[in-house]
Parts: C-alpha cells; structure tokens; sequence
C-alpha cells in the first residue's frame, strides 16, 4: 500500500520538473487514498461544510436580531416585518455671537462662593464656636 502511495506522488512530481515547480504555489500534489478513508474524510468534510453553513446563518440571525433590538430602543416601531418610517421636526438656530467681556472684580468679594453659577449660602450663625471652658480643654460648638 505504501509503495502505491509513493507511485502516486511520483507520477505526479514526474509531469513538471522540479526547476519548473519552485516558487509556484498553484502546484498542489494530492495523495493517494483508499476508498474507505476517501468515504471518511468525505462525511468529515460535508459535516464540516454543514457546520459552517449552520454557523453563518446563526451569525445573520443574530445580527438581524441586534438590528431589531437597537430599533426598538430607537423608539422604531415595526409593522409586518418591516420598520416604519418616522418623521422627526428639527429646527436649527443659531446662536447670537456676542463679544466676549472682561473680566470684572466681584463688588462684594464673594466670587469664592460661586460653583459653576451658583453662589452657595454660608450662614456664619449655624457653626459657632464657644469660648474654651477653663479647666477641660475641650471646645464646645454649639448648633
């Protein structure tokens, strides 16, 4: 069996000499099979080729399934399969352009106070501190 195998990828090397083989990568030698391993590798073959198939068609099938799902948190609503097409009313304005001003001290010292446009109410009346007690140490705050 070995000695047919051999043969077989003899009279193929044979058909071109091996200057006119180098470098050509279209050039595939096969090898010889019997008929039992032939019927083997050609289940294997169409099993895998079905397993592909099955594979690419769950990969559209998901993808047609995410493209629904983002629709549908679009707010897209669907009628016989197919996404109704909706109108949205856009008005574009622009902005007026003013000139920048500059920059003014604040007249009551209090621009440490403001975040963002906000001037924040600090009530110096709710943390008082005592006078220390003589003897303990201790400071007492009263709320």
């Amino acid at each position: 069996m070995c000695a047919r195998r051999a043969l077989y990828v003899k009279v193929q090397l044979n058909e071109t000499a091996a200057w006119e083989r180098a470098g050509i990568a279209s050039i595939q030698i096969e090898l010889y099979e019997e008929e039992d391993s032939k019927s083997i590798a050609s289940d294997a073959t169409k099993q895998l080729q079905k397993d592909l198939e099955n594979m690419k068609i769950e990969a559209l099938e998901k993808s047609a399934q995410d493209a629904q799902s983002l629709a549908l948190e679009r707010g897209d609503t669907f009628q016989n399969g197919k996404a109704q097409k909706r109108s949205v009313k856009l008005t574009i304005r622009e902005k007026p352009v003013r000139t920048p001003k500059a920059p003014s001290l604040d007249s009551d010292g209090q621009a440490h106070l403001m975040t963002e446009g906000y001037k924040t109410t600090f009530d110096p009346k709710s943390e008082t501190v005592a006078p220390k007690e003589k003897g303990t140490g201790e400071t007492v705050i009263e709320q």
